[in-house]
């Protein structure tokens, strides 16, 4: 049994959080962001609701994207902005500031 494993650190999933504007079909986010991340990146959309949608893409996707557009971003899609909130390394926690924006 090998110890000290620990998983690549590229590999790992990071979650973000974006807030649109209105409401927006998946299809569209993933457009977007595959505008700017790449095509060959892995994105999936875990959890919409209402609003806020939390989107999966890998360690090195997400670094690319901070490079690229910084921290907190807006990307238009159409008539509609998204807004990036926070990013997660857990979709509870990405879940957690879903709700600590809706009270605010």
């Amino acid at each position: 049994m090998v110890e000290n494993y620990m998983k690549c650190r590229t590999l790992r999933r990071r979650y973000l959080l974006l807030k649109t504007d209105a409401i927006i079909e998946n299809r569209d986010i993933l457009s977007a962001m595959w505008r700017i991340v790449g095509p060959d990146t892995r994105l999936k959309i875990v959890c919409s609701e209402g609003s806020f949608v939390i989107l999966r893409l890998d360690n090195r996707s997400f670094e690319s994207l901070r490079k690229r557009m910084g921290v907190p971003f807006t990307i238009k899609c159409g008539d509609i902005c998204m807004h990036s909130l926070a990013a997660s390394g857990t979709i509870r926690g990405a879940k957690k500031n879903i709700k600590s924006e809706m009270h605010c």
